[in-house]
């Protein structure tokens, strides 16, 4: 049964990548927001339940065939994200939400599309954090059965646009891109792809940080884990690789 998740920490999405940046020195305010047990409240966002859990069933459903690209299923798993992250209202980068580009032939088909826009930061809009989740899957066998990808990768695609929709509503600090990329399966094509990307466009110091939402549906416990490759080599020896710096 998928469990995604349904309430998305502002400390992890928002500004993970910047506690030993500049909002460090910000003590007085997280002392502000201690409780009376000493311990610090940690603000959460309530985000479309209901979007999340017909946007995965939708993308893992028999009509989107895997969502293997080239296929008819995967054009409706980019209708889908296309149409969440227009309505988002976040803006473009290059005049497009659509980044093409090229990748090994599926078949004969090499096209890759990944879908980019951002929300434009209050107080430091040339600093960009980059939210990031694959959209693609392996596709079907044969006529009858199909790999459905529920949480590899529908649970981290629903949870991003979920966020694109908040984002689009609530501007942030530091401008936050919002990723969803194609050819995940096929060895990180668009992972790739918008790196470069964002070099042209951005510069390559303008992106401080990059949160990828890959498999976030099995928890029955409802962590998340997040590792951190900079500072936990191989992944430690927490649960599912990750150590306990990175629950």
């Amino acid at each position: 049964m998928i469990k995604p998740i349904l309430k998305v920490t502002l400390a992890a999405v928002l500004f993970a990548g910047f506690v030993s940046c500049k909002e460090s020195q910000k003590t007085g305010a997280n002392k502000e927001n201690s409780n009376a047990a000493g311990q610090t409240a940690t603000a959460t966002v309530a985000l479309d339940k209901e979007q999340i859990i017909s946007d995965i069933q939708f993308l893992s459903s028999k009509e989107c065939e895997g969502r293997r690209p080239g296929s008819k299923g995967h054009q409706l798993a980019l209708d889908l994200v296309l149409s969440r992250m227009r309505a988002s209202g976040l803006d473009s980068i290059g005049g497009s939400i659509i980044q093409n580009f090229t990748g090994r032939s599926l078949n004969g088909y090499t096209e890759g599309r990944n879908v980019v826009a951002f929300a434009k930061g209050k107080k430091y809009p040339d600093q960009y954090m980059v939210l990031t989740a694959h959209y693609d899957h392996v596709g079907k066998r044969g006529d009858t059965a199909w790999f459905a990808g529920a949480d590899d990768n529908a649970s981290g695609s629903a949870a991003a646009m979920a966020i694109a929709g908040y984002l689009g509503k609530n501007q942030p600090d530091y401008s936050i891109i919002v990723a969803l990329l194609d050819r995940e399966e096929t060895g990180l094509e668009g992972a790739y792809a918008l790196v470069e990307y964002l070099k042209k466009t951005l510069g390559e110091s303008a992106v401080r940080f990059n949160l990828n939402l890959d498999m976030i549906g099995r928890n029955d416990k409802n962590e998340l884990y997040v590792w951190n490759p900079s500072s936990s080599g191989t992944g430690g020896s927490g649960e599912n690789g990750a150590g306990e710096n990175n629950r």
